[in-house]
C-alpha cells in the first residue's frame, strides 16, 4: 500500500521521475522502490522510497550520481509490513510535500537539472 501511494504521488507531483526496477546489481531492499530523472547524459537524480522494518515508518533517500548510475552506499534500513492506508496515506502525502518544498530544491541546485 505504501508503495502504491507513493507511486501515485509522485507521478502527479513529479512525473519526470521514472521507477527503476533493478537500481543497484549488489543489494536491495526488499520493499524499496527506486525512481530517476536525467538531468544529463552524466547527471542522474534518485530518489529511494525505503520502508522501515521496526516501525510504520518509511525513509525517503534523495541522493544524485554524476556518473549516470545509482550513488554507492553503505548501511541501508531494512523493509516494514504494509500498515492499513489511512495511517499511511498522510505521511506518504507529507514526504511528497516535503520532497517538494526541501529535497526537489536541493538536487536542482547540487545538479544543475530544472
Amino acid at each position: 500500500m505504501l508503495r502504491e501511494l507513493f507511486a501515485e504521488g509522485l507521478a502527479a507531483t513529479s512525473p519526470d521521475f521514472e521507477f527503476v526496477r533493478r537500481h543497484q546489481p549488489l543489494v536491495g531492499i526488499p520493499g524499496e522502490r527506486a525512481y530517476r530523472r536525467a538531468v544529463s547524459p552524466d547527471v542522474v537524480q534518485w530518489l529511494v522510497l525505503v520502508p522501515d522494518a521496526k516501525r510504520e515508518a518509511f525513509f525517503l533517500e534523495v541522493g544524485w550520481s554524476r556518473c549516470g548510475r545509482f550513488p554507492q552506499q553503505t548501511m541501508r534500513p531494512s523493509f516494514v509490513r504494509e500498515a492499513a492506508r489511512d495511517r499511511v496515506a498522510p505521511r506518504v502525502d507529507e514526504a511528497l510535500a516535503m520532497w517538494l518544498e526541501l529535497g526537489r530544491p536541493f538536487l536542482e541546485r547540487h545538479t544543475g537539472g530544472a
